[in-house]
């Protein structure tokens, strides 16, 4: 078995079995294949006539009696496992010559590990469909208190019965049963076997580990994770040149965007991914059943062929001289939208982490040269092509107040309410004045993820912060035919793409850039939070009202949620649709979701200062806020945070400033 994917090895040894009767009840037909835990092979059981598969465990497996005892006793276990979605092993004897040997249904089609290899990734429809029944085994399997523990593509069998495919999930609980029987051996020599906490490719971050105490239900929605990942982009989430190298990433890395490797992947789906592969036990789904019904969620939800990007070739035919950066990356937590095509990867610098793939020199260059565009706005070296735009922007946001005398500074002395009252007066047209203060940050109500705690104090200092998210027609201003390239709505959609939507798909260095061109910048999570609160207070949403209603929100649209849209918008909703909160801000909560400036740690909130934190110091990821048309109500909620790659771009993901 390769050590690395648990892939079935071909062995070229002779079948020398062929012909063979085992236990004076089963004829070997021919040999399957071989593996770590031993050979498989067609046999028929001489009463029934029936085909079965036999695997014969390999002997250094069965030395120790209590571990023989241990596989009998989960046979006798798995014998009452009947469900379609399960194969169980039926008998546990031993070969003329000493060998044990498990007998099974014989199973004809293929493993999943070869469906992905001959067909590569799935389509949605075989996805949702297949899914769905590793879903139900795994589900049926645990409530009966039989955990898998090397759940993986070679032991989902595929079979093509009645003109549909049935899953088949082999090798329940023996796992378990050499785990135990090894027991006595050191977490190293378990994980060299490879077999015992799993296979490297699949395991849980505790299974790399070697924590076999928390080896339980948890572990099999991680390897489920993984599953999914690979059926959706026909690509392991974690690879690496050696097995060690895949299990430190298991334990501590977060996994290659799934929408880099599919760009037309709902967003939804990679969230239900991301939840399922969570590094932490308690932050993944409880159950298979619960990943079962946030799936059957996003069935119809559209992907990326009704949200084409046009291609970085394009984009240098429209706009020679400033080339928005195309790309697509990703990593997350609750449930957003998609986008097709690639939007093309683009490749960044060093200091950014991203790899540039030396296999695609044309999407790479064009992704570089894009950056270099948005660096250069931000240093000004666009002034020539950006001068009107950013006349403006100042003319908006530069108070015309002749500045003051250092005599006169010293003569009047203003005292803080006095300097507060002066900044109030000076707050640029489009934007809120916040008064500073102190707040409870986090899942106050306590119905939130655990990157929502604990609650902590935080103060943060007097901000503005815009009143509406930059629209297409500002943002189009900024970067000039970039809102020719995103199809903002869908096919059928009663709402044209207008000036007054909020602008989306844009990664988080364009937003930044836009808010420093513009004289601004991006809020803090803090500020975000505080604003959304309406100055602090302890409110769920970020509404009018304080609660959440089709009426005072843009949320939930039927196309991902099973929502019914009688808000009267299909996806966005143009700026001004829905009341502010207390403080003057529009749409807070929902309609599209908000970068931050902060980059993501899920255990900051555990160290965060008091005062003004700006996040951790660095980090892979960067921090979203709000909700957005495109999820559920539960997103909505002040506290909710969402982390994805800065060079994403999401069909619900859009921006504010703040000074």
């Amino acid at each position: 078995m390769c050590p690395y994917d648990g892939a079935e090895l071909i062995t070229r040894s002779e079948d020398t079995m062929s012909g063979e009767v085992f236990d004076g009840r089963y004829r070997v037909i021919h040999k399957i294949g071989e593996g770590g835990m031993g050979a498989v092979y067609k046999a028929q059981q001489i009463s029934t006539g029936k085909n079965v598969a036999i695997k014969v465990v390999s002997k250094h497996l069965t030395e120790n009696p209590a571990t023989v005892r241990r596989f009998q006793r989960e046979v006798k276990l798995q014998s009452k496992l009947e469900h379609p979605n399960i194969v169980t092993v039926i008998d546990f004897a031993k070969t003329n010559d000493g060998q044990y040997f498990f007998v099974m249904p014989f199973v004809e089609g293929k493993s999943l590990r070869r469906m992905i290899l001959d067909d590569g990734k799935l389509s949605l429809n075989d996805f949702h469909d297949l899914a769905s029944q590793i879903c139900d085994g795994l589900e049926y399997a645990h409530r009966r208190g039989i955990i898998h523990r090397d759940i993986k593509g070679d032991n989902i069998a595929i079979a093509q019965m009645e003109h549909q495919r049935v899953v088949k999930i082999l090798d329940f609980g023996l796992a378990k049963a050499i785990q135990q029987g090894d027991e006595a051996k050191t977490g190293t020599e378990l994980t060299q076997q490879g077999r015992v906490l799993g296979t490297p490719a699949y395991m849980s971050p505790e299974q790399a580990k070697g924590e076999i105490d928390k080896v339980g239900k948890p572990s099999d929605i991680y390897s489920l994770g993984v599953i999914l990942y690979q059926m959706l982009s026909g690509k392991l989430p974690f690879e690496s040149d050696t097995p060690w190298g895949v299990m430190s990433k298991h334990i501590s890395e977060p996994p290659v965007p799934l929408r880099q490797k599919r760009p037309e992947a709902p967003e939804a789906l990679e969230q239900i991914i991301l939840r399922c592969l969570e590094k932490e036990i308690d932050d993944r789904y409880p159950s298979a059943l619960a990943v079962k019904r946030d799936l059957a969620k996003t069935v119809g939800q559209p992907s990326g062929d009704i949200m084409k990007d046009i291609s970085p070739s394009e984009f240098e035919a429209k706009i020679p001289e400033e080339k928005p950066a195309p790309e697509v990356k990703r990593d997350f937590k609750k449930v957003v939208a998609h986008a097709e095509e690639d939007l093309t990867k683009d490749s960044k610098p060093d200091e950014f982490d991203i790899a540039i793939p030396a296999d695609k020199p044309a999407k790479s260059r064009a992704g570089i040269i894009a950056f270099i565009v948005i660096m250069l706005a931000v240093s000004g070296w666009l002034w020539t092509l950006t001068q009107t735009t950013q006349e403006k922007e100042r003319a908006e946001t530069v108070s015309s107040s002749p500045s003051p005398s250092p005599a006169s500074e010293v003569a009047s002395a203003p005292s803080a309410d006095e300097q507060r009252g002066e900044a109030k007066k000076r707050v640029p047209a489009g934007m809120a004045f916040v008064k500073g203060g102190c707040f409870d940050m986090g899942d106050t109500f306590g119905d939130g993820d655990s990157d929502e705690k604990p609650v902590h104090r935080v103060c943060v200092d007097d901000f503005k912060m815009d009143k509406y998210k930059v629209t297409n027609e500002k943002f189009e201003r900024f970067m000039p035919g970039f809102q020719k390239s995103r199809n903002v709505e869908y096919k059928g959609s009663k709402v044209s793409p207008g000036d007054n939507q909020p602008v989306i798909k844009v990664t988080w260095h364009e937003a930044k850039a836009y808010c420093e061109n513009a004289g601004k910048r991006l809020p803090t999570e803090a500020e975000w939070e505080y604003a959304a609160r309406a100055g602090g207070k302890r409110v769920k949403y970020a509404t009018s009202t304080g609660g959440l209603s089709r009426s005072v929100a843009n949320y939930g649209a039927e196309k991902c949620c099973n929502g019914d849209d009688s808000d009267g918008y299909f996806t966005t909703s143009p700026k001004g649709s829905f009341r502010p909160n207390g403080l003057g801000l529009r749409d807070m909560s929902g309609n599209v979701w908000e970068w931050v400036s902060d980059w993501y740690d899920k255990n900051y909130y555990k160290n965060s200062p008091e005062r003004n934190p700006k996040g951790p110091p660095g980090g892979t990821l960067r921090v979203l806020r709000g909700g957005s048309w495109f999820t559920y109500p539960y997103n909505l909620r002040v506290s909710s945070r969402i982390r994805i790659s800065p060079d994403s771009r999401y069909i619900s993901g859009g921006f504010r400033c703040s000074q």
